[in-house]
């Protein structure tokens, strides 16, 4: 697929996170109430399109539901 980098705060710093949009519109249309659900669907997605390190996995969930949140 083609490259649409989007950029998301992890631990206060921008990093790119390639295909937000289409992650952020897939977990919307789950239609989860909770923020833990949420972010757990978010960084499953993004993991699958993008290396995030296991022991930033937290911060890059946090950085997600805030871009889901504003989105």
């Amino acid at each position: 697929g083609s490259i649409d980098i989007k950029q998301i705060l992890v631990d206060g710093k921008a990093t790119g996170i390639n295909q937000l949009e289409y992650i952020i519109e897939e977990v919307k249309n789950l239609g989860l109430a909770g923020d833990a659900d949420i972010k757990v669907e978010l960084l499953k997605r993004a993991k699958v399109l993008n290396y995030i390190p296991t022991k930033k996995e937290d911060a890059y969930a946090e950085g997600l539901l805030e871009a889901f949140k504003q989105g």
